[in-house]
């Protein structure tokens, strides 16, 4: 990364401070803490993989990880290896040392766009196109039937089920069996899913400009409507109380409180002057990051039934991704010209 000069800093305001700021060679497709909170990853549309120190934005190591480009990283929550796939077709994990990868796997079939540990990082889940693959201990390996369409959602339940969502579609599986223990059919495409942390509530944007809700347990559903985009941004809080979703140069929070959010007003929360398009809560209580493609940064107090702006930031270009630091005190922005920016959060 010699020769390529650092953005300025980015404006901030309230308890969001500045820290330090990278430049990243190419689009940046994913970026995330370690869970150790030692190192911070970044994958790029080049399939350039690279690790950063948190604190001072010094770079620890970088490599090719994916020629023709990177699509998605995925950290071990126990501090395991790091997870990376990309326009290769291959998954890769990751030591510390970036040289050679610790092992790669080929894919199921085409780009693999989703990738997902499960809450105890013995299997490691991904989707290239309609096929979804599991890696488990000893290399053993399950593959669910071709979905009807492309999957746009995986995410693994605390019980270990692995939840996806695809065109017409949401599914449940308990690998190693070979066909979904729940099943709930949607017409139209879904284009991302949010999984609710007790994986009760499976939220899914689709092609439609709707978010549709289901209910594991009772088997209801629900949808959101009136979004002039379609809301590919979606997040969940810790405590599964909020749904943030984009879709609008709103942010729009939907409390799952009593009966909600069915019949419920949403907040509204008005900064950013294009799409919203990044959501991160941090990982305790309901505080909310939001990019938009304008480059703003807010974060938000999502509390009762009233949500504050309680910081902003701007980057030099529209948000690409954000992740919040495992225990809360920093937030990585990436945005599209490559503009990588640590900011400390003393709220």
């Amino acid at each position: 990364m010699s020769g390529l000069t650092p953005p300025p800093p980015p404006r901030t305001t309230g308890p969001l401070r500045p820290g330090w700021t990278a430049r990243l060679p190419e689009y940046p497709r994913a970026v995330a803490f370690s869970a150790r909170s030692d190192r911070l990853w970044a994958l790029d549309a080049a399939g350039g993989l690279r690790a950063f120190d948190p604190a001072s934005g010094r770079l620890l190591g970088e490599a090719l990880a994916h020629p023709g480009g990177g699509m998605v990283l995925a950290v071990h929550p126990a501090g395991g290896p790091t997870a990376t796939a990309g326009e290769d077709g291959s998954v890769a994990l990751w030591g510390d040392a970036l040289g050679a990868p610790l092992d790669r796997w080929a894919g199921p079939g085409g780009w693999v766009e989703r990738l997902a540990w499960c809450p105890a990082g013995e299997r490691l889940a991904w989707a290239a196109a309609r096929h979804v693959e599991v890696r488990g201990p000893g290399g053993a390996r399950w593959r669910a039937p071709p979905r009807p369409g492309a999957v746009c959602g995986l995410a693994w339940t605390p019980a270990g089920e692995l939840v996806t969502a695809s065109a017409g579609e949401i599914c449940v599986w308990r690998p190693p069996a070979p066909e979904p223990v729940a099943r709930k059919e949607w017409p139209g495409a879904f284009v991302s899913m949010a999984l609710r942390p007790d994986g009760e509530v499976v939220a899914c944007a689709g092609h439609d400009r709707r978010v549709h809700i289901w209910r594991r347990s009772g088997g209801e559903d629900a949808e959101m409507s009136g979004y002039p985009y379609r809301p590919t941004a979606l997040a969940f809080d810790a405590a599964g109380r909020w749904l943030a979703t984009g879709g609008s140069e709103r942010v729009f929070g939907w409390s799952f409180a009593g009966a909600g959010p069915e019949g419920t007003r949403p907040l509204q929360l008005d900064l950013h002057a294009r799409p919203v398009s990044a959501l991160a809560f941090t990982r305790r209580g309901a505080t909310l990051a939001s990019g938009g493609l304008d480059g703003g940064v807010g974060v938000w107090g999502l509390r009762d039934e009233t949500g504050g702006c309680l910081a902003g930031a701007v980057v030099g270009a529209p948000v690409a991704a954000l992740a919040w630091r495992p225990d809360d005190r920093a937030l990585a922005v990436a945005d599209q010209l490559g503009g990588l920016s640590a900011l400390r959060w003393a709220g």
